[in-house]
């Protein structure tokens, strides 16, 4: 489904907030389908959650999906709307109505943080810890920055694709991109 749009979220009952650690990014809309929930919000408790759900701002994907939560919308026990929320990568990965979906959200903004927020508290979760992608991401841009970053990243890159001495990534290709989708496969 490319043109879901939160905004069109019928009514609900019962919003249910999922804790996610340690699932694939392939597995992930099964996973929070079939989740236990961490907390089921109902009364203005569910209303406020989908309120801030309708009003997520559109923004720009980045290359991952690491979410600390999945929320399922529920009205009369049916399962309308669950999907997966990653506030690093601006991703949300879902189902509605039987159709997968996926949406970019400008995550920093004030709803977005909002919404997170709200998740936090229902859950009893504090700042997720920096998933191990967003680590080495980091430690790469410090490599970049280095004397001879790009060197030392085409090295890593040889390495990692059994390479020799003297072969390059293809013009235009970031060997930081490609160490961390060797790295970690499904997550770039």
């Amino acid at each position: 489904m490319d043109d879901y749009v939160p905004s069109l979220l019928p009514a609900v009952s019962v919003v249910e907030v999922i804790v996610i650690r340690d699932v694939d990014i392939d597995d992930i809309r099964e996973a929070v389908a079939v989740a236990t929930p961490s907390a089921a919000l109902c009364d203005e408790n569910a209303q406020r959650i989908a309120a801030l759900w309708r009003r997520l701002p559109v923004g720009e994907p980045a290359r991952c999906h690491s979410p600390p939560f999945g929320l399922r919308f529920l009205e009369r026990g049916i399962i309308l709307c669950h999907a997966s929320l990653c506030w690093k990568c601006n991703n949300i990965f879902g189902e509605a109505n039987g159709e997968a979906f996926a949406y970019s959200f400008d995550a920093q903004a004030s709803i977005s943080q909002e919404l997170l927020n709200e998740c936090r508290l229902a859950t009893g979760e504090s700042e997720p810890p920096v998933h191990p992608y967003f680590e080495r991401s980091a430690e790469l841009d410090q490599i970049m920055q280095s004397p001879y970053g790009m060197e030392k990243l085409t090295t890593i890159w040889r390495e990692h694709y059994g390479m020799h001495e003297g072969q390059f990534p293809q013009s235009g290709v970031d060997p930081r991109w490609e160490i961390l989708r060797k790295e970690f496969p499904g997550t770039s």
